[in-house]
């Protein structure tokens, strides 16, 4: 938008030598943007260019000057800001001296009219500018807006939040002052904004600002700057505090930068570390010690071997085969609910109870008593909640009869001649869940050359990599797949069971018992 200060309507003014030649310059007056009305007080009349005549509702030309200065006097009159009438009204004297500068506000548009009056000696009169500054008081408005909900924003955050801007020197920044605080940075450093804005971020946190001088000073500029846990020593207390750090650069040499304090938070994850290290060395013990009860492979008869392969959490797998008589073997697994040293020892208990002879072999003999007896002795409510699932069988070598009973086991499979020959278990709940639960037994003849596998069900529990569950008959199948091979073993089985699902280890304990019986 042109002025009057501009240098091109500077040349023209003084290109007018002479009151009579304001009608002379008319033409070039209309192609200016600011409206402007000249006054010719020798001729008494005036000439209102069309930016002017636009916004006095006159046409453009030359008129009377009494008319132009009743629209200017009734306009200054509308204006909601009261401007000074006497001022007005004295620049509008011919011949006045007056130089009158203001901003009149009306309720509708244009709603901000600037005013600018002076004499005009080479005219003989007076120049009256007006520039319609609607839009850019609108802008200011709204960007004053804009910066109050910004800084209500800002101020109700619970975090420091600041803008910073660089001190330079010889193209590098060497200092950053405070250019905006919020409140919770003022409760924070314990300081009124007055007293931050202006001053260095070296001054109350000399750590964190060197290091956003060395960030922005390398390299990595124009990255946002993330520290995690940053500690700051306080040498008064030869303490730590620690903070969560980000900062990002708006523009060269202006950086926003917030910081949380997280030395609570970091302490009490040091702890539960601590902790975590101490359960950690503490369900490794377990671990052993459950691993070290269990029985070793089995060679005579009946060849029985186990693999038990634990999870990263110490769960309830535990199983023991033995020999009760000269003719009758005796298998079980036991699969705990739950993770941790509560089922571990548990798991623990029940094979001490089954291997220590507190049963008579009579009652080892027969599966749905010892099921029966188990679930009398270990009901949830008296074992913090947890129950378990068994299988047990056991293995008369006179007859080849396999019996057996199950607990909410998972059945045991039967392969013989290189193909799945049967399912064994029967319908129960598991142990400890309701006190009363009748088990049943079943009979099995065992086929010449045949291999008996029992399981846990964390060879089968496995998140597939489209996030699905595997399931119990897609371990069927790898397990039937795997007994069609020669010579295979537990340990080959395993890694049939991880590539099958592409997985490096189980996510529960994996336990396989297998017995072999040949003709």
């Amino acid at each position: 938008m042109t002025t009057q200060g501009d240098p091109h309507v500077r040349r023209i003014l003084r290109r007018v030598v002479a009151p009579r030649t304001v009608a002379r310059i008319g033409v070039v007056l209309d192609e200016l943007d600011v409206g402007l009305v000249a006054f010719d007080a020798a001729r008494d009349y005036c000439h209102v260019n069309k930016a002017a005549a636009a916004l006095l509702g006159l046409r453009a030309g030359h008129m009377a000057s009494d008319v132009c200065k009743t629209v200017i006097h009734d306009l200054a009159g509308r204006a909601i800001n009261t401007p000074d009438a006497v001022q007005v009204a004295a620049a509008l004297e011919p011949g006045s001296n007056v130089e009158y500068k203001s901003t009149w506000v009306f309720s509708g548009a244009p709603t901000h009219v600037g005013i600018v009056s002076k004499p005009a000696a080479g005219l003989g009169g007076r120049v009256w500018a007006f520039y319609d500054n609607s839009r850019m008081v609108q802008a200011i408005d709204s960007a004053d807006r804009a910066n109050a909900l910004l800084r209500a924003s800002s101020d109700a955050m619970f975090d420091p939040q600041v803008l910073l801007e660089g001190v330079w020197r010889d193209d590098v920044v060497v200092d950053l002052v405070y250019r905006d605080v919020n409140r919770a940075t003022c409760r924070y450093l314990n300081r009124s904004r007055n007293e931050l804005l202006g001053h260095s971020l070296l001054d109350a946190l000399p750590t964190i600002g060197g290091v956003l001088l060395a960030h922005y000073s390398s390299e990595r500029s124009s990255e946002p700057l993330i520290l995690d846990a940053f500690p700051y020593h306080h040498e008064a207390s030869d303490t730590y505090s620690y903070y969560d750090v980000r900062a990002n650069q708006m523009r060269p040499g202006w950086i926003a930068l917030t910081w949380r304090d997280v030395t609570e938070r970091f302490e009490l994850t040091q702890r539960i570390a601590r902790s975590e290290h101490r359960l950690k060395a503490e369900l490794d013990s377990a671990a052993e010690y459950v691993a070290s009860i269990l029985p070793e492979d089995l060679d005579g008869e009946v060849e029985v071997s186990s693999r038990f392969v634990p999870s990263r959490h110490l769960g309830g797998d535990s199983y023991d085969y033995q020999w009760i008589d000269d003719d009758h073997l005796m298998v079980y697994l036991v699969d705990v609910s739950g993770h941790g040293v509560g089922p571990a020892m548990m798991s623990v208990s029940v094979h001490n109870l089954l291997r220590s002879g507190t049963f008579d072999n009579e009652l080892l003999l027969q599966p749905e008593a010892v099921l029966g007896e188990l679930n009398r002795l270990f009901q949830m409510e008296r074992q913090a909640g947890n129950y378990f699932t068994i299988w047990y069988g056991v293995y008369q070598a006179s007859t080849r009869k396999l019996r057996f009973a199950s607990g909410g086991h998972p059945p045991a499979l039967v392969f013989a001649g290189g193909r799945l020959d049967a399912e064994l278990n029967t319908d129960s709940l598991p142990i400890g869940i309701m006190d009363g639960t009748e088990f049943t037994t079943g009979s099995y003849d065992v086929p010449p050359d045949a291999d008996i596998l029992l399981y846990s069900d964390g060879a089968f529990e496995l998140t597939l990599t489209d996030g699905a569950y595997w399931t119990l008959a897609g371990f069927i199948e790898v397990c039937a797949s795997a007994a069609e091979t020669p010579k295979w073993t537990l340990d080959t089985l395993i890694a049939d069971l991880l590539r099958a699902n592409d997985s490096e280890d189980f996510e529960d304990d994996c336990t396989l018992v297998r017995l072999t019986i040949p003709a």
